[in-house]
């Protein structure tokens, strides 16, 4: 769609009177500071976008959520929407008629088309490992416990923070129904426009529950995710097969 289109559309101009709105009721450094600040662009940017006059990139709504500590879906569902479609499995690896009755075929795990432009790995996988084809013996012997057989999907690991436990490059198998923190475990999972895969422990204070996001590789160093953080979870990292060259 165009910018021309979208700026036109009912829709467009909801998001930035929502936009406004939000905007005028949160305390900030104006325009032109908050534009170079939250990476949204110039102080002319930044009023278009308040304005309705500039269609709401993700970047830019990211942007704007961050530095008025709201979520994207208080002004764009539109946007929230995409950003949310990033959990779902590819379709062209989701299980189907390719399977035989006795086997599952276990999808890649790619959040990179739904998430857009603004959505940046950590570190970029070495490639990726497309699909897993298996029978459902050894589903039970090696994955006990998971929330559907069609929520299961690979991820291929990426970067060095949690070597030793495992490599870039390697397969991660993750539970993409699993989308809230309930307890301490391995996610995939974003903040802001970054994707990280780390150890999440659940660690209460007097504000309330903080997420602590751990490392594996003494170099990394841990950081919390906290409430108003635009934070989500594509799914719990449930095993791993790790490998070594020899």
């Amino acid at each position: 769609m165009s910018d021309s289109k979208l700026k036109s559309t009912p829709e467009a101009h909801q998001e930035a009177q929502q936009l406004k709105a939000l905007w005028d009721s949160r305390e900030h450094p104006g325009q032109a500071v908050f534009g170079e600040e939250f990476g949204i662009g110039s102080q002319s940017a930044v009023g278009q976008f308040l304005r309705g006059e500039r269609p709401l990139s993700l970047k830019a709504a990211i942007g704007f959520a961050k530095g008025l500590k709201c979520n994207i879906s208080d002004f764009s569902p539109r946007l929230a929407q995409t950003i949310s479609i990033a959990a779902e499995p590819s379709a062209e690896y989701r299980i189907g008629d390719n399977a035989s009755a006795n086997e599952v075929l276990i999808s890649q795990y790619s959040a990179y088309g739904a998430m857009g432009p603004g959505f940046t790995l950590e570190d970029h996988p070495p490639g990726f490992i497309k699909s897993w084809r298996v029978d459902k013996s050894w589903l039970k012997l090696n994955v006990p416990s998971y929330t559907s057989a069609n929520n299961l999907c690979i991820v291929t690991g990426f970067g060095n923070s949690m070597k030793p436990r495992y490599n870039p490059g390697d397969p991660l198998l993750m539970d993409s129904g699993v989308t809230h923190v309930d307890h301490d475990g391995i996610f995939f999972f974003r903040v802001e426009q970054y994707g990280f895969i780390k150890q999440l422990q659940r660690i209460p204070s007097e504000h309330g529950m903080i997420l602590r996001a751990k490392s594996f590789n003494p170099d990394y160093e841990s950081f919390d995710i906290k409430s108003g953080m635009d934070f989500q979870v594509f799914g719990k990292i449930l095993t791993v097969w790790r490998s070594e060259q020899f």
